[in-house]
C-alpha cells in the first residue's frame, strides 16, 4: 500500500510584487493556512517518510513549514525540476519513488498539482486551493508500475479562504 500526498503551497506574493515568478514568498496568510494543513495532517494514521518539493521559495517553505509541524522527521528534497511541472512530469518524479516510502508528499504548483491530482482520481478538479492538499491511497508495493488511475481519491484537505 502506498500513500502520497499532493500539496499546492501557500498563498504567495502577487505576480506583479517580484520582477521574476520563480522568487515570490509566501504571504503570511499563506503560513498560517499552511501550519493549519499540518494540523490535519497529523490527525492521519500515518505520515510521509520523504517529501519532495519545488524549489521555488513559495513551495519550499511550505515544505519546511510541514516538515517542522508534522509529528513526523521526513526527508525533504528540493527539485528545480518540480517548478511548474506538467502532471506527466510529477507523476514520473513520483515513480522514480524509492520503494521504501510507503507515504510520500509533493509540494508543487497549479496548474501541475491540479492537473496530477485530476489524472489519479480520474476525474477534473476544477480548482486545487493554495495550502491544499490531496491524498491518494494505491494498492501496490511500489511506485513504478502503480496503477495510478485507479488510485482512491482517500481525502481532500481544501480550506475555504476567508
Amino acid at each position: 500500500m502506498k500513500h502520497l500526498l499532493l500539496v499546492r503551497h501557500g498563498k504567495a506574493q502577487d505576480h506583479g510584487s517580484v520582477p521574476v515568478d520563480f522568487d515570490r514568498t509566501l504571504v503570511e496568510r499563506g503560513r498560517r493556512d499552511v501550519r493549519a494543513l499540518a494540523g490535519e495532517l497529523n490527525a492521519l494514521p500515518f505520515a510521509p517518510t520523504i517529501v519532495l518539493s519545488s524549489a521555488a521559495p513559495r513551495a519550499e517553505e511550505t515544505a519546511e513549514i510541514l516538515v517542522e509541524a508534522l509529528n513526523a522527521s521526513p526527508a525533504l528534497i528540493l527539485e528545480s525540476a518540480l517548478y511548474l511541472a506538467s502532471a506527466a512530469t510529477l507523476i514520473r518524479r513520483i515513480e522514480a519513488l524509492s520503494d521504501e516510502h510507503d507515504v510520500a508528499m509533493v509540494v508543487a504548483h497549479n496548474p501541475g498539482i491540479r492537473d496530477a491530482a485530476s489524472l489519479l482520481c480520474a476525474g477534473f478538479l476544477p480548482s486545487f486551493p493554495t495550502s491544499g492538499a490531496v491524498l491518494f491511497t494505491f494498492d501496490c508495493d511500489m511506485w513504478a508500475g502503480c496503477a495510478y488511475e485507479t488510485a482512491s481519491r482517500t481525502r481532500a484537505f481544501f480550506r475555504d479562504k476567508a
